[in-house]
């Protein structure tokens, strides 16, 4: 059954109870919390995960969603993602910057008009944009994969094996 569903679905129907909660007046606004049982205590644990103003999650009988291949997955995203944030470092931005500068130049020597100086600069900042996209990616990966894996759990492992 759990397979079935769309989690991004039920995690949005979750969020929206917890939205809707915060418009009655009755209710203090974001002094919530959730408990799931069985499947639903795994939602409870995902959700409480995303939506920081959280203030309790319970879960009866929920596993926690953490199977090694979801571990080796963010662990190569993270590590591409750093591959990928070098290479725009390196080499992708400062092409772009030189081609900025170069439709600049010959610009000023009137050599061509304003829209291709004006196409280059947008063409470097999109690629900026790009570049900051997949820094955010990584970051994102790196973050996961320091909430499911502690660094204090690392550091004991470490001093334990000889």
């Amino acid at each position: 059954l759990m397979g079935k569903l769309n989690e991004t679905l039920v995690l949005q129907d979750v969020n929206s109870c917890c939205e809707f909660l915060n418009t009655r007046d009755h209710i203090k606004q974001n002094i919530h919390g959730v408990v799931g049982y069985g499947m639903g205590g795994s939602y409870a644990i995902r959700f409480a995960c995303q939506r920081k103003r959280l203030r309790a999650a319970v879960a009866y009988y929920g596993r926690v969603p953490q199977p090694e291949t979801e571990i080796s997955s963010l662990i190569n995203d993270w590590q591409s993602g750093k591959e990928r944030v070098d290479r725009y470092t390196a080499q992708l931005l400062p092409v772009a910057a030189q081609r900025s500068q170069a439709a600049l130049t010959t610009w000023r020597t009137g050599k061509s008009d304003l829209a291709t100086v004006l196409a280059a600069r947008r063409d470097e900042l999109d690629m900026r944009i790009q570049a900051l996209t997949v820094e955010m990616e990584t970051a994102r990966a790196w973050a996961q994969l320091n909430f499911l894996i502690p660094e204090e759990t690392l550091a004991v492992q470490q001093k334990e094996t000889p």
